[in-house]
């Protein structure tokens, strides 16, 4: 399936939401007020929604609009969380780190530094594996994780 919009016009169209004005967005974004207007006309033609309407002397995003952009403001979260993660891995990061630990430790202090390691590192699977007697050993024995 072809998709018929952009990111770039779903992120213009939220720009616009959250500077409060066309021009304002533009400025934010670096671009003219007319390459705004050409993208949300557009965006418009290829949606078949009015997303844009004139109140006095401004432009306001229409209901559809708001709508919409509930839905495009994750899309576009998730676009650029991938963006990120593709980096990290490009540089050599760990796309995912396997901790196992035995049934019998005690976990407390592992999950503070879990949580520090990911606000660090957001784009690093962490998984952990509970382990019992022998399995614990082989898991250290064979490195089949990345702590054990």
């Amino acid at each position: 399936m072809k998709l018929k919009t952009t990111l770039e016009q779903w992120n213009t169209l939220i720009a616009v939401q959250e500077s409060g004005s066309i021009q304002a967005a533009a400025n934010s974004l670096n671009k003219s007020h007319t390459t705004l207007v050409y993208a949300i006309k557009k965006l418009e033609s290829q949606t078949g929604v009015e997303l844009i309407q004139i109140e006095g002397r401004r432009a306001v995003l229409t209901d559809a609009a708001k709508t919409l952009l509930r839905r495009a403001k994750p899309m576009v979260e998730q676009a650029s969380n991938l963006e990120r993660i593709s980096q990290q891995i490009s540089k050599g990061w760990e796309s995912e780190v396997l901790i196992t630990i035995d049934h019998l430790c005690d976990r407390s202090w592992i999950y503070p530094v879990i949580a520090e390691f990911g606000a660090s590192y957001p784009g690093t699977s962490v998984q952990i594996r509970e382990t019992s007697l022998s399995a614990t050993q082989r898991v250290v024995e064979e490195r089949a994780a990345d702590i054990a």
